[in-house]
């Protein structure tokens, strides 16, 4: 069905797959996510002292990306006792808003703590469990195992999207989207890259990659709960 697609409407078919890997999978995947670790949260409480090294991860990612794209950083903590509304670390940044740029980087600031903790969860893997990446179950001594096992929970709180993280993607959405049309013309018109290539060097990996965060999230919050009854 993908190649017949792609060959009766290859420009549309490249546009779509690039607005479902560049924007839908990602955004599907961090509200699973986020509900996720939200409903662990609820469940123990404690998030900070749980969750601490994800808290960090997610702040420092947030302001890396708006760095990048051109933000100025006022103000920053990467890791507080909850205040009233339950922050426990945030960034605040200003922008042009007449700057193409800075306006896609809203956008890429919002969902920059799934970047940054996949990057880490990728990191720790490879650091204590290096088999693991090239799909092989080697069994691990039990320090390492626990170790890799709770520093990946702790980073999965990481990618417990905020509302404010949400209102930035939103206030980054329109132009990111004229974006994402501008790159497909480049790349039919330019480079002459076709739908299929495009899922066979990053679709699928990125479907997988995504499938796997949002199962991992949904295990700890079933196992959470289970654990809470009895």
């Amino acid at each position: 069905m993908l190649k017949t697609m792609g060959q009766d409407f290859p420009f549309l078919s490249l546009l779509g797959m690039l607005i479902l890997l560049g924007l839908v999978l990602p955004l599907v995947t961090s509200w699973l996510i986020s509900k996720n670790m939200k409903s662990v949260s609820g469940m123990i409480g404690h998030k900070m002292v749980i969750g601490w090294l994800g808290i960090i991860v997610h702040e420092l990612s947030h302001a890396l990306v708006a760095l990048i794209f051109g933000h100025h950083i006022e103000k920053i903590s990467l890791l507080q006792a909850a205040d009233i509304n339950g922050t426990l670390g945030y960034v605040q940044h200003t922008w042009n808003p007449k700057s193409f740029y800075q306006q896609i980087g809203n956008f890429f600031i919002g969902l920059a703590p799934i970047l940054g903790v996949l990057g880490s969860i990728y990191g720790v893997t490879l650091w204590l469990w290096p088999a693991l990446l090239n799909g092989q179950w080697i069994i691990l001594s039990w320090p390492a195992l626990l170790g890799w096992i709770y520093l990946v929970i702790t980073l999965l709180f990481g990618i417990d999207l905020s509302s404010s993280d949400w209102a930035g993607m939103r206030a980054g959405l329109t132009v990111y989207l004229i974006a994402l049309f501008l790159v497909t013309l480049i790349l039919y018109w330019g480079m002459h890259v076709s739908v299929g290539t495009v899922w066979e060097n990053l679709g699928q990996k990125m479907t997988w990659l995504c499938a796997g965060l949002a199962s991992a999230s949904a295990v700890l919050r079933a196992v959470v709960k289970l654990m809470m009854k009895k």
